[in-house]
C-alpha cells in the first residue's frame, strides 16, 4: 500500500472522499463529497513541477508516458499532469486554462489513472444503491450512464457514483464497490429533458454546456456488489432487453470496462480484473447487457424493465 503523502505548508486545501480514499486538493472539486474533519489524506492534488518527459519510460502514447512509478499526461490547452507513486497528482496549468478546466480533469480522468497506478480495479461506471448493494452501469463515454442514474435518482433511488467505481475483494472473496464520490454531471439538454433544473450547479468547464448537479454530500461507504449492466443501443441486429453474460464474457467485458483499459494493460493488471470477475461469479454472476432505446421518452420504460429484473433476481428494494 502506498505511503501517506506529505502536505505542503501554506496550501489552501480541500478534502474529499473518492474510491474509499481521502483526497487533499488545492483545487476546488465541485460535486465531490467532502471528507470528514480531521481525515488524513491518502493522496494529494496540487500545482507543482511537471517534466516534459520521465526517465525510464516503458511506453505510452502521443500525450502520455509511464514508468514504474510515474505517469506524465498532457491535456492540450488545460494542463500537464504528473501522477506519482499512487499518492500525488501535480499539475502545470496551461496559461489559458481556468481552475475549473483543470479540476474537471484532475478530479476525473487523472484521478482514475492514479487509482490504476495504485493497483485498484477501476471501472468506468455510474451506480445507484439498491437494498444495501451497488448496481453499476457501464459503457463507452456517451453511452448514457449518467443520464440513466440521474433518471433513477429522479424516481427515488440513491445515486452512488457518477463516473468510476473501484472494485475490491475482501478476505472472504466478496466483491465490494467504492464510489467516486461525485455528483452526476449532465449536459444542459439532458437536465432540461429530465426536469432537473432545480438541481443544476456549476458548469463543469466554462466553455461547455455540461453541469454538476447538486446532491447530498453525506459520505458513501463501500457497498457489496449487486449487479452490473453494460449499456447498449437497440440498433439492428441488437434487440432490446436484458441478457446475462457467460462467465468467459464476464471476464472479457469487465476488463473492457476498465476506466483506462490501455493503462491497465500497460501496468499489467489483467490478473486483478480476472480475480474480480471470479469474485463476481462467486457472488452470483449478476452481469448483464442492457440493450435499450436511446430516447429520453423511453427512459421510464427502461427503468420499469430494470425494476422487474431486480425483482426477478431478488435484488428489489425500496427506492
Amino acid at each position: 500500500m502506498p505511503a501517506k503523502p506529505t502536505l505542503s505548508n501554506g496550501l489552501a486545501q480541500h478534502f474529499y472522499l473518492s474510491a474509499g480514499l481521502v483526497v487533499a486538493s488545492d483545487l476546488l472539486l465541485p460535486g465531490h463529497t467532502p471528507a470528514p474533519p480531521g481525515a488524513v489524506p491518502d493522496l494529494v492534488i496540487a500545482q507543482g513541477p511537471v517534466p516534459d518527459r520521465i526517465d525510464g519510460a516503458h511506453g505510452g502514447g502521443p500525450t502520455w508516458q509511464y514508468n514504474d512509478q510515474q505517469i506524465v499526461l498532457e491535456i492540450p490547452t488545460v494542463a500537464r499532469f504528473l501522477i506519482s507513486t499512487g499518492t500525488t497528482i501535480h499539475y502545470a496549468p496551461d496559461p489559458t486554462a481556468t481552475p475549473a478546466d483543470i479540476a474537471a480533469f484532475a478530479g476525473g480522468g487523472v484521478l482514475g489513472m492514479l487509482l490504476h497506478q495504485r493497483g485498484m480495479v477501476v471501472l468506468h461506471a455510474s451506480a445507484i444503491a439498491l437494498g444495501g448493494r451497488a448496481i453499476l452501469f457501464t459503457g463507452a463515454s456517451g453511452a448514457g450512464k449518467s443520464t440513466l442514474t440521474a433518471a433513477l435518482g429522479k424516481r427515488g433511488y440513491c445515486q452512488f457514483a457518477d463516473d468510476h467505481c473501484a472494485l475490491s475483494v475482501d478476505p472472504a472473496g466478496r466483491p465490494w464497490i467504492a464510489s467516486d464520490g461525485a455528483a452526476p454531471r449532465l449536459w444542459a439538454d439532458t437536465i432540461d429533458m429530465l426536469a432537473l433544473g432545480a438541481q443544476q450547479g456549476a458548469a463543469l468547464r466554462p466553455s461547455i454546456e455540461k453541469f454538476h448537479l447538486t446532491a447530498p454530500h453525506a459520505p458513501r461507504p463501500p457497498l457489496p456488489f449487486g449487479a452490473l449492466y453494460i449499456l447498449a443501443e437497440d440498433r439492428p441486429p441488437h434487440r432490446a432487453g436484458i441478457a446475462q453474460l457467460s462467465l468467459p464474457d464476464t471476464a472479457k467485458y469487465l476488463f473492457a470496462e476498465a476506466y483506462r483499459p490501455e493503462l491497465a494493460i500497460a501496468l499489467d493488471q489483467q490478473v486483478a480484473y480476472f480475480r474480480a470477475s471470479a469474485a463476481i461469479a462467486q457472488a452470483g454472476r449478476h452481469v448483464y447487457t442492457l440493450t435499450r432505446p436511446r430516447r429520453f421518452d423511453a427512459l421510464p420504460k427502461v427503468i420499469d424493465w430494470l425494476e422487474a429484473h431486480w425483482r426477478d433476481i431478488a435484488l428489489a428494494g425500496p427506492p
